[in-house]
């Protein structure tokens, strides 16, 4: 009797909720799943998608289910994983797709400047048919063409309202001659785009190495029509012309 009470005086008490392993609630199978497909995610978004759902369910379960099941933080790790790695895979793919069109939308920023710089060689090509009308269809002196053209609007309109575009100079082959005497004019080259301080009138050699825009030059040709014509196509135009009385 001694024994047994000495031995209940130095037997260390059992503190409440430190359960043996055995008692322990098993950790949620979803939460582990969560956590696994998270860390997945930052390989392929999709597994990351089910891992968070996997969590938020897993959590639920383990809430409700009165201690019966653990793995709580488990559970919320594979959350804040999968939210994460969707987060830059999210981001990733945005980031690819503005590297993928940027240069899209520079050829479409480049194709409206060209789109621009055509209707502009339309107003020149308009005013030489009008210079033409009044004029025999006599073309104006080459280095003096944007007065010529600005002062027989003047002139037929009683105002100074005309304002030609910067950036082209006039084919100077044509100086002096009359429309009706060329040959083929359909792709004889009138007026064309050159950089900016250029000449007011000139030849081929005023053009630029490369286009402005990778459609081709603007060129106006003595027929009125406007194009851009690719820079292998050049050697197809006429820039010296020719007559008919020749």
């Amino acid at each position: 009797m001694a024994d047994d009470q000495n031995t209940s005086r130095h037997s260390p008490p059992t503190r409440q909720g430190n359960l043996p392993d055995q008692q322990r609630p098993p950790t949620s199978g979803m939460a582990i799943a969560s956590l696994i497909l998270g860390l997945a995610g930052f390989v392929t978004c999709f597994t990351s998608v089910i891992g968070l759902i996997l969590g938020i369910v897993s959590l639920r379960r383990i809430r409700v289910s009165n201690g019966k099941l653990g793995g709580n933080g488990v559970a919320i790790a594979g959350i804040s994983i999968s939210s994460a790695s969707i987060l830059i895979s999210g981001l990733m793919t945005i980031f690819l797709l503005i590297a993928l069109m940027l240069p899209a939308l520079g050829k479409a920023r480049e194709a409206a400047q060209g789109l621009r710089m055509q209707a502009e060689a339309l107003t020149l090509a308009q005013a030489m048919t009008d210079y033409h009308i009044n004029n025999n269809s006599l073309f104006p002196p080459a280095d003096d063409w944007r007065a010529a053209l600005e002062d027989d609007a003047e002139a037929a309109t009683g105002d100074d309202m005309l304002v030609l575009p910067a950036g082209f100079s006039m084919n100077e082959a044509l100086g002096g001659l009359y429309a009706y005497d060329v040959l083929q004019p359909e792709r004889t080259v009138l007026f064309f785009e050159t950089p900016q301080g250029s000449t007011l009138a000139g030849g081929r050699e005023l053009l630029s190495p490369q286009p402005q825009f990778f459609t081709g030059f603007v060129i106006v040709f003595v027929d009125a029509h406007v194009d851009q014509v690719p820079i292998e196509s050049l050697d197809d135009l006429i820039w010296e012309p020719v007559r008919k009385t020749e």
